[in-house]
């Protein structure tokens, strides 16, 4: 027999392996979980980084926030590590390991609860800081934020007493779809609520409207995607009750979180920098100058110089007017630290 042929025999022999039933479909969502998660997780210690460094005097609070949700998320990306390793490595081959929910019971829902809960709180005394003080809506974000909280620790509950995927939605179905619903409701709420109080603080300066715009288009865009992922995992959990894809988006809320926070923090940088520039324009004609500074707050200062000529010699007249003086929005992009920030 030819070289040639026998190739084709071999491979004609050859037979594929059959992919077990529903292996792809228990899989699949686990590994992309993971994956995505610890992508994230990526980003999340960037902007931790970049927070730490440029905000070195920042209010304690805001640093223990930050810390607090850096280890949290740590903690969850280690754990989800772990039970990625039993499941794909330890448990190659078995079909059983697919379905066992392992300690991601743990780094799922109970993470997700204290971190959603800590975020969505934070934003609530921040609309209730640039809304004057008006307690309303902060408090249905808080108790929205706390129902949705509270179902999420009870998913995790049930979820370590059945261990199994195939089980939850017989078991865990209402606290899943509370949870779901309750954070991405709460976070439209969040998102309309500060489009809404920012919109009101515009002064109707060129440079103060740019900040108002580029503040609620941060907000549009970190609100949307972690309401979004929650939608995503409810629509997954109602059309498909009996597979487990709807864990995948579960596994990133908590990531989108805690860098939708660090994210708004950072921003800070961008704005103080724009904010401290200070450009100057100077003309003169028939011996006055007049020397303009703009800064990019919305400060204008004008300095008008009479220079000496031959008919008053050594007589120079100084006037300084000030233009217009914008503070209001002074520190808007973080309206609820008001100490000293290093940049």
């Amino acid at each position: 027999m030819s070289l040639p042929n026998a190739f084709a025999a071999a491979a004609a022999n050859t037979t594929t392996p059959a992919v077990l039933p529903g292996v792809v479909s228990k899989a699949g969502p686990i590994y992309l979980g993971i994956l995505l998660n610890w992508a994230l997780y990526g980003i999340l210690v960037v902007q931790v980084y970049i927070y730490y460094s440029a905000f070195k005097r920042d209010q304690w609070s805001a640093r223990i926030l930050v810390a607090v949700l850096f280890f949290l998320d740590s903690l969850q990306s280690i754990l989800l590590a772990h039970d990625g390793f039993a499941t794909f490595a330890a448990g190659f081959g078995n079909t059983h390991a697919l379905n066992s929910i392992l300690i991601v019971w743990i780094s799922v829902p109970l993470i997700s609860a204290i971190v959603s809960t800590l975020v969505q709180n934070f934003f609530a005394y921040r609309i209730y800081i640039l809304s004057g003080k008006n307690i309303w809506i902060p408090a249905l974000i808080i108790c929205t934020s706390w129902m949705q909280g509270i179902s999420s620790l009870l998913a995790a509950v049930k979820a370590e007493q059945v261990q199994l995927y195939s089980l939850l939605e017989a078991h865990a179905h209402l606290e899943i779809v509370i949870w779901h619903a309750g954070s991405a409701g709460c976070d439209v709420i969040i998102a309309c609520a500060m489009c809404y109080y920012l919109w009101k603080r515009d002064t109707g300066m060129n440079k103060t409207h740019a900040l108002i715009i580029r503040l609620i288009t941060l907000t549009i865009e970190t609100g949307t995607a972690t309401a979004t992922v929650a939608l995503i995992s409810l629509i997954l959990f109602f059309a498909l009750p009996s597979q487990i894809y709807f864990i995948t988006p579960s596994f990133l809320a908590a990531k989108l979180y805690a860098n939708t926070v660090v994210l708004i923090f950072n921003n800070r940088a961008q704005i103080s920098q724009a904010r401290n520039h200070v450009s100057h324009s100077t003309f003169s004609m028939d011996g006055v100058q007049i020397r303009q500074d703009t800064g990019m707050s919305g400060v204008a200062h004008s300095q008008l110089h009479f220079g000496t000529n031959s008919f008053n010699d050594g007589v120079q007249v100084s006037k300084s007017v000030s233009v217009w003086e914008d503070n209001k929005n002074a520190d808007l992009e973080l309206s609820t630290m008001n100490g000293p920030h290093a940049v």
